[in-house]
């Protein structure tokens, strides 16, 4: 039997106590929002204080950095001036190169439930990295487990800049310990894929912000969170008609 979780409501000068099934999982994401983490660039496979870390892929890192609204510029990289939107959740955010040195962002997350669906929400936006000219394509492909989900995918103009966008996505969890990965991928658009001053390929930049994780309530969980509200409703209005008969 699943174990069962309660709550107290009140109103109409009543109360009562509802009683849901508890939701499996206490999985979360850490520092979703990059504001612990230091500015600059994330290069190592060993999860920071954060629980961020890169992929091992075939440039061990890729070219991903924490970078700010306040300062654009952080760590030498930057985005076109005069493009920029900051980011509407903190002053930090992350952002990765869709075309050189491409590699994921990684959290391993743990405490998942076995089969529960669960709901992973983010903002993310769409730059260029100042000095370089030609329109490019992104989009962010999302991992959980074995899982993955892809983002729209949208086209940037020459030294412009796109979003920020909301997503959600589900993720049906197929092991207690799953990693949640974030790829970014771009493409230049300009003829021969030659869109940078000095080297092929303009550097897209994918931005990423308030990431989540949360469970999604069973069907069995509303339906008794209902029937918990009908009764509470029930009652107050015996209470209102019992009132009116006594008056």
């Amino acid at each position: 039997m699943a174990k069962l979780r309660c709550f107290a409501l009140s109103g109409f000068g009543l109360a009562a106590l509802v009683c849901t099934p508890a939701l499996a999982g206490v999985a979360s994401v850490d520092d979703g929002s990059f504001e612990s983490d230091p500015l600059g660039q994330i290069k190592t496979e060993t999860p920071t204080s954060t629980g961020w870390y890169m992929g091992n892929g075939i440039y061990a890192y890729g070219y991903t950095w924490i970078m700010d609204n306040t300062n654009s510029n952080s760590a030498t990289i930057h985005l076109t001036p005069g493009t920029f939107v900051p980011s509407p959740e903190g002053p930090q955010f992350l952002g990765q190169d869709s075309f050189y040195y491409t590699d994921s962002v990684n959290q391993d997350i743990t405490g998942l439930a076995i089969g529960q669906t669960y709901v992973v929400s983010f903002e993310w936006a769409a730059g260029q990295q100042s000095g370089f000219t030609g329109a490019t394509t992104d989009y962010w492909a999302v991992s959980l487990g074995g899982q993955t989900h892809d983002t729209s995918t949208v086209t940037v103009p020459s030294g412009g800049f796109m979003g920020w966008y909301d997503v959600t996505m589900q993720f049906t969890a197929t092991a207690a310990d799953e990693t949640l990965s974030f790829l970014s991928v771009g493409t230049c658009l300009a003829p021969n894929n030659t869109c940078g001053p000095t080297s092929p390929g303009s550097p897209p930049f994918a931005l990423l912000d308030s990431v989540t994780l949360t469970a999604v309530p069973e069907p069995s969980t509303w339906a008794m969170m209902i029937l918990g509200f009908a009764g509470l409703g029930f009652a107050a209005q015996r209470r209102r008609a019992a009132l009116s008969r006594s008056a």
